[in-house]
């Protein structure tokens, strides 16, 4: 049977792979690759041999067995693996899938008569310690032409990949970042400085939503960032398919509140729920503080929130507060009302400052000075300032069912 009727024979039967035979040449060849045929995965080659020693039906199998090999592109698979040995289960699935269609498989090829049930990775290291074996048989009989420098080219192929993900990440996470302070900016009055940055405060007197503060609080809170992976996956048809994987990470989170007498534990608690809401995948302990650190609570849910109670109320101690939280941990919170001299030595930590006013010392408009507390160098510290008349503290009803105050106009 001439070549033509060869291939038109097989696109009746595989229509889908229409396409892949229509830009495909096939020519006849005098190699000395000692098979009837083989493919570079743009041409098939095809020896006079062939037609003498097999049938009608059998030119059809060794032809249809390298168009195969093209469509589920095999060629380009041999990286990190033996040639020889991958080609030889990559043959016998698709020698197995021709015979499951009705066609003659000639004598002397490779017969897995299993081999359909397992993927090209099970199939492979069921005959890896036969390793040596095929390698000579495969030698001997079959041949298949592969792309020079395969794996350099695919290896460039990710690397150019990994660096445009990254580089697209990096210049949406700059934009982010411009556009939030750019809000950030027209819903605050005038901003405070802490390590460089500028967070926004509540000018005195003022009413922001509360959606502000929560803002506010979001922006300098530490979340884990997400990892997101490039990888190539090999499914089962044999298709080299790219994926990208996102994994959140996870972080440790202490938050010590200063339990001197001026501190309103129901304001507290709604910064706490708060908290754990922009810190949903971080370990969250919660301790009390004044003059000495009472010990951790850990925070799971509300119901620990809310079985929180002040312990202390006696004076106040910033060093104590901040010497009192593990080294390792990824957020370091102090909530307070800010009225005591803060250690200068401590970036790391973050107070969140909560008072009906920005305490003098906090404040480089103020002029005041009772010569109590020294004018704080804003460069040294990193807090943030929430006006306690914007948190709205919720209260218990009757039936201790949690409500918030409603100001009904008449």
């Amino acid at each position: 049977m001439e070549i033509d009727n060869i291939v038109k024979n097989l696109l009746i039967k595989y229509p889908l792979f229409g396409n892949i035979i229509a830009n495909l040449k096939f020519i006849l060849t005098n190699s000395f690759v000692p098979a009837p045929a083989f493919t570079d995965g743009v041409n098939v080659y095809y020896k006079q041999e062939f037609f003498d020693d097999f049938t009608t039906h059998e030119q059809e199998f060794v032809i249809a067995h390298e168009l195969f090999h093209i469509v589920l592109s095999h060629l380009n698979r041999n990286i990190g693996r033996d040639r020889d040995l991958l080609n030889y289960v990559e043959d016998a699935i698709i020698n197995q899938l021709l015979v499951r269609d009705g066609l003659t498989m000639p004598q002397g090829l490779v017969d897995v008569p299993d081999a359909l049930d397992y993927s090209t990775d099970e199939l492979y290291m069921r005959f890896l310690p036969n390793l040596n074996e095929i390698k000579k048989w495969m030698q001997a009989n079959t041949y298949h032409l592969e792309i020079q420098d395969l794996n350099d080219i695919l290896n460039k192929i990710y690397d150019s990949d990994i660096q445009d993900l990254m580089d697209e990440n990096s210049k949406l996470r700059n934009e982010m970042i411009n556009d939030y302070q750019e809000e950030l900016k027209e819903k605050a009055q005038y901003g405070k400085v802490a390590l460089g940055l500028e967070f926004p405060s509540v000018e005195v007197g003022k009413a922001y939503p509360l959606l502000f503060w929560k803002d506010l609080l979001k922006a300098s809170l530490i979340n884990p960032s997400e990892t997101i992976t490039s990888f190539y996956e090999v499914e089962m048809d044999g298709v080299i398919r790219k994926e990208l994987k996102q994994d959140l990470g996870f972080s440790e989170s202490e938050i010590i509140i200063d339990s001197s007498s001026s501190m309103d534990m129901k304001k507290i608690k709604v910064i706490l729920r708060e908290c754990k809401n922009i810190l949903y995948c971080s370990d969250i302990r919660v301790g009390f503080c004044d003059t000495k650190f009472y010990g951790w609570n850990d925070i799971r849910n509300d119901i620990d929130i809310d079985k929180l109670h002040i312990i202390g109320r006696g004076g106040t101690d910033f060093e104590a507060m901040a010497k009192s939280f593990s080294s390792n941990v990824d957020n370091k919170i102090v909530i307070t009302d800010g009225w005591c001299d803060f250690p200068l030595d401590r970036p790391d930590v973050l107070w969140i400052v909560i008072d009906n006013q920005l305490p003098y010392h906090l404040d480089p408009d103020s002029s005041y000075s009772n010569g109590w507390l020294k004018k704080v160098d804003l460069s040294k510290i990193n807090f943030i300032f929430i006006n306690e008349n914007d948190i709205q503290a919720p209260e218990y009803n009757k039936d201790k069912c949690l409500v918030f105050e409603r100001k009904i106009q008449n």
